[in-house]
């Protein structure tokens, strides 16, 4: 689908639920006297203008976390002592609390994914900054320290101001922020300015050709995995009135039609029957992994599925495991080698408490499945770039279907019905009902 033309550019403005209304920015900036392009809070306003707008030419000094990053890394903007602080916080603190990775994981969402992103988009970082000011400090203390509505309300200013210098062109950087913007938002529990920016990434997708050419097109390798998170972290839509047998049959024919091929293509040209619901359970028969480690994370304990997101990683998860297997499932040995990759990967990123009970959490298991995934591909099947897109592109449909059902006990279903293909149990019960 083609960009918009200019006249209409696909994100106009940026404000939402989080962000104050146009007349509480006059009152706050009458309050304050701060310049409308100055950055929040550091006197004089005149040098916090200049460090929040001009790009650096050597590399912001970060001496807190020079030790476990590349200390040749630029940031895209100069930093306050606080900041830094923050920044610092939160690459420490949200592999662990979040994602329960340990620091020398061979892959942490944050390492590979954020922070390069944040590299090359200020407003990535800024909205990094946002969460760690509200995760892990005081947000509503004011000792000289910048407050957490304050840095919302300068993160939208600084988004509809890059908005318009691209002149509605959705840049990386400008994607980068809306993807971070969701993510912080979901974390401080604001599902309507969550839902605001899955919008917003939407039209920016749009904007961009569509979803495989926004992928293509990323400067930045990292920044193609976040496309899965604002769908991940934003709620199911609002209830259409659809009963739960009907939610629950869209997504059983969705799964059968994600099993018309095999292979790796993410655009496959030749196209054969839709699976029948009643041979799903013939597919797959992988054993292995009911006596294994990634038992507890293909059937966790549902007290611990509490929000919506740890639902959607570990629907995420299913799937894509699930799927990768049906697409290699004429060669045993690449099934074994998958299996084999993936508990790897796993045991290589689990942090443990201090009774040596592993605290990777569902979130963290869905990257470990994508970077299994991602892994296998490369190494076995040593596919092309295009190809590599394919576990983002069927994870976002999958996603798209998952937050369609606004049934909690269809969703559950939905995860049921891929453990069974998984292990091979007997699905006519299930699927006869709703097909």
């Amino acid at each position: 689908m083609p960009p918009p033309g200019k006249s209409k550019p696909a994100v106009l403005s940026w404000r939402i639920g989080a962000a104050p209304s146009k007349q509480k920015q006059k009152e706050k900036v009458a309050v304050t006297t701060q310049p409308a392009t100055g950055q929040l809070p550091t006197p004089p306003p005149d040098e916090a203008q200049q460090q929040a707008l001009v790009p650096q030419q050597f590399a912001p000094d970060i001496r807190e976390i020079t030790a476990s990053l590349d200390p040749l890394c630029r940031l895209p903007c100069a930093l306050t002592p606080n900041d830094r602080s923050l920044l610092h916080s939160y690459l420490l603190h949200v592999p662990a609390r979040v994602y329960g990775t340990r620091s020398d994981t061979i892959f942490s969402s944050v390492r590979d994914v954020s922070f390069p992103i944040s590299l090359g988009s200020s407003l990535t970082l800024w909205w990094m900054l946002i969460a760690a000011n509200s995760l892990f400090t005081n947000a509503g203390s004011t000792n000289g320290q910048v407050s957490t509505v304050e840095r919302k309300q300068r993160a939208y200013q600084l988004l509809n101001e890059a908005l318009r210098q691209s002149a509605g062109q959705i840049t990386d950087e400008i994607l980068g922020g809306i993807i971070m913007a969701a993510i912080t938002e979901a974390r401080l529990l604001d599902p309507v300015a969550t839902n605001a920016h899955l919008q917003g990434f939407e039209a920016a997708i749009r904007s961009r050709g569509g979803l495989r050419s926004s992928l293509l097109s990323c400067a930045i390798p990292a920044l193609r995995f976040a496309h899965v998170m604002p769908y991940l972290v934003c709620g199911p839509v609002q209830d259409t009135g659809q009963s739960e047998h009907d939610q629950l049959q869209r997504f059983v024919q969705f799964l059968m039609s994600e099993m018309r091929h095999r292979g790796f293509s993410p655009f496959p040209t030749v196209s054969s029957p839709v699976a029948d619901p009643m041979q799903l359970k013939n597919i797959i028969i992988v054993p292995s992994l009911l006596h294994s480690s990634l038992g507890s994370y293909l059937q966790p304990d549902e007290r611990l599925i509490t929000r919506f997101v740890d639902e959607a990683a570990c629907f995420l998860s299913i799937f894509l495991i699930t799927l990768t297997l049906w697409r290699v499932s004429e060669s045993l040995l690449s099934t074994q080698l998958f299996v084999t990759r993936l508990d790897t990967v796993l045991q290589s990123s689990s942090a443990f408490d201090e009774h040596g009970a592993p605290m990777l959490t569902v979130q963290g298991f869905m990257w470990v499945v994508t970077k299994a995934i991602q892994d296998f591909q490369a190494v076995y099947h040593e596919l092309s770039e295009d190809h590599g897109l394919w576990p983002i592109l069927h994870g976002i449909d999958a996603l798209r279907v998952f937050r369609g059902m606004t049934s909690y006990n269809a969703r559950q279903q939905a995860r049921r019905i891929l453990l069974g293909i998984l292990y091979g149990e007997d699905l006519a019960l299930t699927t006869g009902r709703i097909c």
